[in-house]
């Protein structure tokens, strides 16, 4: 719910960064799920490399957001059990 509502927030305000967001999500997603695969992660820095300055900070301050979304999701579960 939370990534949803990130994911909405970013796309109204910087279509660009949203999606340059999203496919490195999804590179490091894949990277993830299968770490002797080396084309996600050579996908990935090749996605990084094509970002322009302008967008460098859109896609940085999405990546920043979410991860601080998620540590607060962590805590808040934490605290509940």
């Amino acid at each position: 719910m939370l990534y949803d509502i990130l994911s909405d927030i970013v796309d109204q305000y910087n279509h660009i960064a949203h999606d340059l967001y999203e496919r490195l999500w999804k590179h490091s997603q894949n990277r993830a799920g299968n770490q002797s695969d080396p084309e996600p992660h050579k996908r990935m820095i090749q996605c990084a490399k094509n970002i322009s300055p302008e967008n460098s900070l859109g896609v940085m301050r999405t990546f920043a957001l979410a991860l601080n979304l998620i540590n607060a999701f962590e805590v808040h579960h934490r605290v509940r059990n």
